[in-house]
């Protein structure tokens, strides 16, 4: 997978840059609004075909650089997703094993027990 640069761009947004265009300006010349462009560009809904057709000769690229770019997109999406749930299980075992450590100790306290 490609790596971003610094600015965070997603790929998408990197070839529109690169042809010049702000976001308002591209989502006015592919008769969309910025808020759906944003949309595309961060892969938060699919990219209609008629509009891939309009970015190709709108961003002066081919059909694979914006194709790759859209997949590049996605899979860095759900390679975060994946890693979100993987940290999210790893809080709720450390959860669970704490809790069940403290339940230990308020049934065994460390050096409660009766004296002589």
């Amino acid at each position: 997978m490609a790596r971003w640069p610094d600015d965070d761009r997603t790929p998408l947004a990197q070839i529109r840059v690169k042809a010049g265009y702000t976001i308002e300006t591209a989502a006015v010349a592919l008769g969309i609004t910025g808020r759906t462009l944003g949309r595309y560009e961060k892969a938060q809904t699919d990219v209609p075909s008629r509009t891939l057709g309009k970015m190709i000769p709108l961003y002066n690229v081919n059909c694979n650089e914006i194709l790759t770019a859209i997949n590049d997109t996605w899979l860095k999406k759900e390679a975060e997703a994946e890693r979100r749930t993987d940290d999210a299980k790893l809080l709720r075992e450390a959860l669970a094993k704490n809790a069940a450590t403290q339940a230990d100790e308020a049934v065994n306290p460390a050096g409660g027990g009766s004296h002589d």
